[in-house]
């Protein structure tokens, strides 16, 4: 039977169904939520990695920095460009620092002719080197060598003997040519200038002192003002 009561009830139930702009709305929510969660996300992703990169890079610089201190202090054969002086083929070395012997252009001038005449002159003595047939690397066996053996040896040695004492002869006479350009003051300057640059390199290749604090030959006494060095 009806009533007015039971449709009354009817309706009411019936406004409480979730409508299509609740539905939308709901869901924009959970999409809201869901860009959240990942924007929050990448922004812990990125956090992360710039905290991991930071270390790495200061790695990288502290190998940089330590690999530019081991070239500034890199020991350097004579005759190479930025080491010493060889003392019998000191034209690239005088050329090299010209400004500190105060060179002028007609003794550059000069060294250079010295220089390319040596070259030349060289040149049949490497090329003597560099024609030797080469040689074993095993140990000789003196006890049994061979006459063949022996003879191909002593070839070898007189063969490498004349083309170095040639190279020397060479270069003693460029040598003299070359300390000729220069004047008196000019050679002191340019030993001077070898020295110090002797001097740089031993003082690099020199280990660093001891701490004051520590322990001497191992008394535990500590060496210091009033102290006993030894």
């Amino acid at each position: 039977m009806w009533s007015p009561g039971t449709r009354r009830g009817r309706s009411t139930s019936r406004s409480s169904w979730p409508t299509a702009t609740d539905v939308r709305g709901a869901g924009r929510r959970r999409g809201v939520v869901r860009v959240a969660r990942v924007l929050g996300t990448a922004g812990l992703l990125c956090l992360g990695l710039v905290a991991i990169g930071r270390p790495i890079a200061a790695q990288g610089k502290r190998r940089s920095s330590d690999q530019g201190d081991t070239k500034d202090t890199t020991v350097k054969k004579p005759g190479e460009p930025g080491g010493p002086m060889d003392p019998e083929r000191p034209i690239p070395f005088i050329i090299e620092h010209r400004s500190d012997l105060t060179l002028a252009d007609s003794q550059i001038t000069r060294l250079n002719l010295i220089q390319n005449r040596l070259d030349a002159a060289d040149r049949s003595a490497h090329l003597a080197i560099d024609t030797l047939p080469p040689q074993s690397t095993t140990p000789i066996d003196w006890a049994h060598i061979t006459p063949t053996q022996r003879d191909s040896l002593i070839a070898y040695r007189r063969a490498m003997s004349a083309a170095n004492a040639a190279l020397h002869d060479n270069a003693l006479t460029a040598r003299t040519e070359a300390l000729a350009v220069l004047s008196t003051d000019q050679q002191a300057r340019m030993r001077s200038v070898n020295q110090g640059i002797i001097n740089k390199q031993l003082e690099a290749q020199r280990p660093a002192p001891a701490s004051s604090g520590s322990h001497v030959g191992g008394t535990g006494q500590q060496g210091g003002p009033g102290g006993r060095p030894y």
